[in-house]
């Protein structure tokens, strides 16, 4: 695709020999994760009942009280965010957001992990990124509060969609973000201008998922360490992205 080819442009500029392997990897992870839904992500609203009491304890919880996540949980984020466990509560909506998924999927899936609330503070952001491939396939961020709301503030997820155009997504409390987040790139690149800002993360694979990360690597091309700088103007209808794709 066009998307891809202009990936491979910029990360052949990449002069670090890790960062650009990175790189590689998450161009091929992007491309050989199968292709779920038409554009790849869906915000819809859900009941009350199903965020309600979540809204309520976080509008209701003061800032300082509530610990700093733990630092593994947090790569890509800063300033390091807090975090506020609501297991409990989240064992309740589970089933019902489960089935949302799959409807949405239109594949059976196998809850991965779930958990909230997170709370992004005052000038955070979040790398671009592509989520851990064994487990997180078909994820959904649930938006339950931010201080001020997201009308004054508005802080929205930036996604790449299978349209190849960089979508702008804001969430307001009991909205419902689906997306494909092991292969489409998101982020949050933009600065947080509010004080906080909290949902719940909920991830799914699909039933007998195999796919793994490592077996990606025999698909990176020869030349990702020397880099061969493409002509972005110029045919590559035989370059590597073809390659790639003929390959899966």
């Amino acid at each position: 695709t066009e998307w891809a080819l202009q990936e491979e442009i910029k990360l052949e500029k990449i002069t670090n020999r890790d960062q650009r392997w990175f790189a590689w990897l998450n161009l091929i992870q992007s491309m050989a994760v199968p292709k779920i839904s038409d554009l790849g992500f869906e915000l819809v609203d859900v009941p009350e009942q199903i965020y309600k009491e979540l809204r309520e304890l976080a509008l209701n919880t003061p800032l300082e009280s509530i610990p700093f996540e733990h630092e593994v949980d947090r790569v890509g984020i800063e300033p390091h965010p807090r975090f506020l466990d609501t297991s409990k509560q989240n064992d309740n909506i589970l089933g019902e957001l489960q089935k949302l998924h799959e409807e949405w999927s239109g594949i059976p899936l196998t809850l991965s992990r779930a958990y909230g609330l997170r709370y992004y503070l005052n000038e955070s952001t979040l790398v671009w990124h592509l989520d851990k491939l064994e487990t997180h396939v078909v994820s959904g961020i649930l938006h339950i509060a931010s201080d001020p709301d997201q009308e004054t503030a508005p802080w929205p997820l930036e996604i790449v969609g299978h349209d190849g155009k960089q979508h702008k997504i804001v969430l307001k409390p009991g909205q419902l973000l689906f997306y494909e987040s092991a292969k489409l790139s998101h982020g949050r690149p933009s600065t947080y201008n509010g004080n906080w800002y909290t949902s719940v993360f909920l991830h799914y694979r699909p039933k007998m998922w195999t796919m793994q990360r490592e077996d990606l690597s025999f698909m990176v091309p020869p030349h990702w360490a020397e880099g061969r700088n493409l002509d972005p103007s110029a045919n590559h209808n035989a370059g590597i992205v073809q390659e790639v794709h003929d390959s899966l």
